[in-house]
């Protein structure tokens, strides 16, 4: 049976490149809001529009993600879920559609991470579009807005490598 597969995790833990694998070797379809945003905007539209756009984006997602699974599409939700409160939202979204949703938490060492967005920045200079580039600035604003799965969050860990 198809499902919803939430990817959560902070920025290069390795969510994205899970996603591609397991869409590689599955039926399965990616919704990623930083590929819709890298294909709308040249560039962060600031810190507020930014959060209401990500906002609007998730409950979008969510519903396409509804239809694929209804399809026999896994749907890999590749947005962060950040929050603890954006976590149960989606969760509760699928649970109340009667659609199967899994909660995959990734968790990689700070030196990985940092190893890859070095690399994930030199590849995105060179990109013929605007991309975002995360400095280390970014990257510790963005670690400090992740709140890690608590106790009570039913998900699976997955230890980057």
């Amino acid at each position: 049976m198809a499902k919803a597969i939430l990817l959560m995790g902070k920025i290069a833990s390795g969510k994205s490149h899970y996603a591609a694998q397991y869409a590689q070797e599955n039926q399965a379809a990616i919704l990623s809001c930083d590929e819709l945003f890298y294909a709308l905007f040249d560039g962060c539209p600031g810190e507020e529009l930014h959060q209401e756009l990500l906002r609007r984006a998730y409950e979008f997602f969510c519903g396409q993600a509804a239809e694929l699974v209804r399809l026999g599409i896994d749907a890999l939700l590749d947005f962060g879920f950040w929050s603890a409160e954006s976590r149960e939202k989606a969760l509760t979204f699928f649970e109340a559609q009667g659609i199967p949703a899994e909660l995959l938490y990734f968790e990689v060492e700070d030196t990985l991470r940092r190893h890859r967005l070095e690399e994930r920045n030199r590849q995105r200079q060179a990109a013929p579009r605007g991309e975002y580039i995360i400095d280390s600035d970014m990257l510790a604003h963005f670690d400090a807005m992740f709140q890690p799965p608590g106790e009570n969050e039913n998900f699976t860990q997955i230890v980057g490598k």
